[in-house]
């Protein structure tokens, strides 16, 4: 299916966005929420067809999948529980696998997030080995989750993504981050600098209060915190427009700290 870029916007974050198509110097536009704070853009490859409400639906699951991090792969018949995180470089999904499911590379797999439920989200594509010594989407791996379940590593190439009636092309869900290596680094400083804190937040929106945490990562929907038992998901105020540039992500630290 033939892709553009388009543009919305909106005057609160919390209302739905206006589709304004943009034809920019060669024929490349983005998709735009303009919220309460300067700075506060989103970026994100959409077909000709996607109209206001489906790019809601969209940024939502875009929201689900940053939240989760572990899932069911399924691949030649059978099933493996894996642990997931999404490359700063890319944006697809990374994970640690059984050797099977290399060797099937060029082959669909379908991985579910967090699991084969109706609701949840089912990813269909195929897989390609990378190697752990020299990647930076091992180490990224590596930082969230420490040992890896399986002796391979592998990166998923989303075809297609489905949550119950939502069916989207795999490119308009996954797409390369905008946020700078640099800016990621800072926020995730800036919430160690205060276990505290951390654990504070972890308690009021993770539902838990781990003994110790870390931060890990930085996205435009929320942190990766590291604790004893698994990586804890502390997400931003989702009635503001995703962190999807480097000063609305510290603007977006700045108002979580700010209400711990």
């Amino acid at each position: 299916m033939r892709q553009r870029f388009v543009v919305f916007e909106t005057k609160t974050p919390a209302r739905r966005p206006v589709l304004r198509p943009d034809h920019r110097p060669g024929g490349r536009c983005y998709v735009q929420i303009t919220g309460r704070e300067a700075g506060a853009t989103l970026k994100v490859l959409v077909s000709p067809s996607m109209n206001s409400s489906e790019l809601i639906e969209l940024i939502h699951l875009r929201r689900l999948v940053h939240r989760t991090h572990a899932g069911i792969l399924a691949h030649s018949g059978v099933t493996d529980a894996v642990r997931i995180v999404l490359s700063h470089s890319t944006g697809l999904p990374i994970m640690a696998v059984p050797p099977a499911a290399v060797e099937l590379s060029g082959t669909e797999v379908v991985l579910h997030l967090p699991d084969d439920a109706d609701d949840s989200v089912h990813l269909a594509g195929s897989v390609e080995a990378i190697d752990p010594r020299n990647d930076a989407d091992a180490d990224l791996w590596m930082v969230h989750h420490q040992t890896p379940e399986f002796p391979r590593m592998a990166r998923l190439t989303v075809d297609l993504a489905r949550r119950v009636d939502l069916v989207m092309d795999g490119a308009e869900v996954f797409v390369p981050p905008a946020l700078s290596l640099g800016a990621i680094g800072r926020a995730v400083r800036r919430v160690n600098a205060d276990e505290r804190r951390l654990l504070d937040l972890c308690e009021r929106l993770a539902s838990v209060r781990p003994e110790t945490a870390r931060c890990v990562n930085a996205d435009a929907f929320g942190l990766s915190v590291r604790a004893r038992f698994g990586v804890l998901r502390v997400e931003f105020d989702p009635s503001r427009p995703p962190a999807a540039t480097d000063e609305a992500l510290e603007l977006a630290i700045s108002h979580l700290l700010e209400s711990a």
